[in-house]
């Protein structure tokens, strides 16, 4: 399988100048389902320190201090995404969110596919990790427990394998009108490999 491997050098300098976007006084925005063109409706906006994130480290940027949203607009449906803004709105980075799952996961070394004891809550582009499974590993298809990998398995698959979204949401991810929401850390990462 081929692949593309970048220095870490330019890992950091990608995800620098991704990041160095926002600018001053960006936002960390929930969104109901969307897209980048056409994003979904906001619920709650987390102010962006004024420098929003450190300079990249490893090709992983940590973002600085975010302050809560206590006041959140709110809506009865569940957060399906998160934008990273300029102060001006203009959105420089569009992401995935909900709720991570965990659940048992077995496969074997150099194969694309992972059988989990339960394919209930996972959904194509979820990002997957666990005991060999290979880093960068995102699901590309669903066939009843059988979860197809973007890249093959580094050794034998064992234990609980989490899928998780760009942005993970705990404590639920309907927020309510007036609800408190924080953010406990957020990393970017323009580059895999």
């Amino acid at each position: 399988m081929p692949t593309t491997t970048h220095s870490i050098a330019a890992r950091n300098a990608a995800t620098d100048a991704v990041t160095g976007q926002i600018g001053a006084s960006g936002n960390l925005k929930f969104r109901l389902s969307g897209s980048l063109g056409s994003p979904g409706a906001v619920v709650a906006t987390l102010p962006l320190s004024a420098t929003a994130f450190g300079a990249s480290s490893g090709g992983t940027a940590t973002a600085n201090a975010i302050t809560p949203d206590t006041n959140a607009v709110g809506n009865a449906s569940p957060v399906a995404a998160a934008t990273l803004e300029k102060s001006d709105g203009t959105i420089v980075i569009h992401l995935t969110a909900g709720a991570s799952v965990t659940t048992t996961v077995t496969g074997n070394p150099g194969e694309d596919t992972v059988t989990v004891g339960s394919a209930a809550g996972l959904v194509i582009g979820m990002h997957a990790s666990g005991t060999g499974i290979a880093a960068g590993a995102d699901i590309v298809d669903i066939q009843g427990t059988t979860v197809h990998l973007s890249v093959e398995n580094s050794g034998a698959v064992s234990g609980n394998g989490i899928f998780s979204y760009d942005v993970a949401i705990s404590n639920g991810t309907t927020i309510a009108a007036g609800d408190t929401v924080s953010c406990s850390s957020l990393t970017y990462t323009a580059l895999r490999s």
